[in-house]
């Protein structure tokens, strides 16, 4: 799957290059004559959620739809699925709090509702399905926002007149790019995101063309087709196998492709925000959740009349999550024969081809993503770059005459020094997550279960050593271990297991240390890990984008 993934990267590389968009700035709706007819419903499930932070993204996304003229094409939903009466009231203070920046419902578009439902059937799949029932057939189309999400105007009424444009398209997803990351590793992993994630994105769209995948959110729906095909089944058996279906989305587009409805992508980036777990453990609590939904997966592997981009996606995020504990029994095994003294002599080209295989796909999406970051005033800086790695520091020299390229050659030592640092915490922390997937299978397949509880939206949330050491301190040992085992496997095994025994060595420091918001701030101080957003998506995120804070 690893090469599956970095060919989707390199085919998203090769369409960049030719298709020439830039990056970060948002594409405006295209000047076709046409204009928005559909009445469109903006919902966002919550469930338990930090209302500050609801009502602060809400009124970003609102504010932009105004300014683009589609609020009288709109309805605000928000699907309140909370069961602690304190979340209950705060969630009607906000209703109330919001309510002005709607005109106070006055108007027969513009407006705001809050619905409650008697019990959280199917999470937010059942949550939204309420919503179709109660209220979907006034509406064309929905657009679907987490609790995380911001959209601006100019990203939402392209995707309206897009689906008005394409009759057999049941959903377009829009391509989300994170914001407000301030600890070490949601800056690093944004970082890498809003570089990498398009290119792959265009590498998917033309790999599975109408067959894409949903994520869930931040995507524009025809009611009419999700309605009729997306009411998703309990399936048999006990959890964590059976039971209500937890990563929803990519099951609701292979329905959807199986009724014969087309699943979009929109892959220019910009316009379209989430966020991301502050640390670690916040991100394996949400994976947690999604290796029980993909190893739910395989029950619609098989099933009848499922598309193959579908069913190939069904089986790629399967593999993903069984990578983890297959990864872990081999590298314990080979730790066991090198204590014993029995570990084979390896062919040479076999172990040197494994190795430079696996460089291959650590650093060829990181170079993709620089190129391309680097590139985006247009072909002529992306040979620039290409000669900087050919010419070095002399050819540098001669061509830094004007203003222009001066400030374009001092963006490039940033991202350089960003990739580097993004690429050395992606080898340290790797260890401990494929840790905590392989711990995550063995759960369910012990049984273990799990339920669809509110993450954290805290970009400030930092880890304690007590909580580091209670989740980390397995990985911990084995790293002791394995420290004696690669003085007995000597070179060059040893390269194989030096960055897992490293990683898994460091795994608590490692886990506190990019929890810190204050570590955060030094990063973004040294000029390291700098966002790709336009001068419009910044002056429109504001407050939000800028320090994390309500």
């Amino acid at each position: 799957m690893g090469l599956f993934n970095l060919l989707l990267y390199a085919l998203g590389g090769w369409l960049w290059r030719k298709v020439d968009t830039g990056c970060g700035a948002p594409a405006m709706a295209e000047d076709t004559g046409d204009w928005v007819k559909s009445r469109v419903a903006i919902v966002m499930p919550i469930y338990h959620e930090d209302t500050e932070r609801v009502y602060a993204g809400v009124m970003q996304t609102w504010e932009s739809v105004k300014r683009q003229g589609l609020d009288r094409h709109c309805d605000f939903f928000l699907l309140c699925d909370s069961t602690e009466p304190a979340y209950r009231e705060r969630e009607e203070q906000m209703y109330r709090k919001l309510l002005p920046g709607f005109d106070c419902n006055r108007s027969g578009a513009g407006r705001l509702f809050l619905l409650r439902r008697a019990d959280r059937a199917n999470f937010k799949a059942g949550n939204i399905m309420n919503f179709l029932d109660q209220r979907g057939d006034e509406y064309g189309f929905m657009l679907v926002l987490d609790a995380d999400s911001v959209m601006l105007g100019e990203t939402i009424e392209r995707l309206i007149l897009r689906l008005q444009r394409e009759p057999r398209t049941a959903i377009i997803q829009s391509l989300m790019l994170p914001i407000r990351s301030i600890t070490p590793f949601a800056r690093a992993m944004e970082y890498s995101t809003a570089r990498c994630l398009p290119l792959y994105a265009r590498g998917m769209q033309w790999f599975w063309g109408p067959d894409s995948v949903y994520w869930g959110h931040n995507a524009l729906v025809r009611v009419a087709a999700f309605k009729a095909h997306c009411r998703l089944p309990t399936l048999p058996g006990k959890p964590p196998l059976g039971g209500p279906v937890l990563s929803q989305d990519i099951v609701e587009a292979a329905f959807l492709g199986r009724a014969g409805w087309e699943v979009a992508w929109d892959v220019e980036s910009g316009g379209s925000f989430d966020e991301l777990p502050a640390n670690l453990l916040s991100y394996g609590r949400r994976d947690r959740r999604w290796c029980q939904g993909n190893c739910q997966h395989s029950r619609f592997l098989f099933a009848p009349g499922m598309r193959f981009g579908h069913r190939l996606y069904f089986a790629n995020g399967i593999f993903a999550y069984l990578g983890g504990p297959l990864l872990l029994a081999l590298i314990c095994l080979g730790l066991i024969q090198a204590w014993r003294g029995e570990l084979p002599q390896p062919s040479a080209p076999l172990l040197w081809g494994s190795l430079g295989l696996l460089w291959v796909q650590v650093l060829v999406p990181r170079f993709l993503g620089l190129w391309r970051a680097v590139g985006r005033d247009g072909r002529e800086s992306r040979g620039r770059l290409a000669r900087w790695f050919l010419a070095g520091r002399r050819a540098r020299s001669r061509r830094g005459q004007d203003s222009g390229e001066a400030g374009r050659k001092r963006r490039l030592g940033p991202e350089l020094a960003s990739t580097a640092s993004e690429l050395a915490l992606n080898l340290l922390l790797g260890p401990a997550l494929f840790y905590l997937h392989a711990r995550f299978v063995l759960e369910i397949l012990t049984g273990g279960q799990v339920s669809w509880n509110s993450q954290s939206r805290d970009p400030r949330q930092a880890i304690s050593w007590q909580e580091a050491w209670r989740a980390l301190w397995l990985p911990t040992l084995l790293g002791a271990l394995g420290v004696l085992a690669v003085q007995r496997v000597g070179f060059p095994l040893a390269l194989f297991l030096v960055p897992v025994v490293a990683g898994w060595l460091l795994s608590v420091p490692m886990a506190v240390w990019t929890s810190s918001p204050a570590a955060g701030e030094r990063l973004v101080r040294l000029g390291l890990f700098e966002d790709l957003l336009s001068e419009s998506e910044t002056s429109q995120l504001g407050t939000l984008k800028e320090s994390g804070e309500i």
